[in-house]
């Protein structure tokens, strides 16, 4: 459309079909810079996606590819993913799912929610993860700054780490 938007649906069946199967649409859109991708009860796969800045949702998908630029928003709910990244800035929301991280980012802001997160093999420079009945495994080189819960994990395979947490803050 003229606003740069592509929906796609699949269309509902009409009366009873024993043997048919229900249909996923497979869509290759090219485009000069994505700003914003939504999906919902869907997947994405990246292939080599550059963009300046690009905020990503997904509700109850799968998103997975390689994706590089200066900032990226990924918002989880209820799904998982798997991505390769080159960025300066990351900021990811993770709500009841789980993804895979790796590639390299300079800052990272992950927040959990009830979900797991395993960015081992991202290399970060600096962080604050924010976990709340997660399960948060990262390889942070410099600042670490941990807000968790007791019933959340945060695992740094990070070889140094300057860690400290929110709490330590508030005392």
């Amino acid at each position: 459309s003229a606003t740069g938007t592509l929906s796609v649906s699949v269309a509902p069946r009409s009366g009873v079909c024993i043997f048919c199967r229900d249909s996923s649409p497979s869509i290759v859109v090219t485009a000069p810079d994505i700003k914003t991708i939504t999906v919902s009860s869907g997947s994405v796969s990246l292939d080599n996606v550059r963009t300046e800045t690009v905020d990503i949702t997904v509700q109850h998908g799968y998103v997975s590819g390689i994706l590089s630029g200066h900032d990226a928003t990924l918002s989880l709910d209820s799904s998982s993913g798997r991505l390769e990244l080159a960025l300066e800035s990351l900021a990811l929301d993770v709500r009841s799912g789980n993804i895979s991280l790796e590639g390299a980012v300079a800052r990272a802001q992950l927040k959990s929610r009830s979900s797991s997160i395993n960015a081992e093999s991202l290399h970060i420079k600096d962080a604050h993860v924010d976990a709340e009945n997660s399960y948060v495994h990262v390889n942070v080189k410099g600042q670490l700054i941990t807000d968790n819960d007791d019933a959340s994990t945060i695992e740094n395979v990070g070889t140094r780490a300057d860690v400290s947490s929110s709490q330590d803050e508030k005392q």
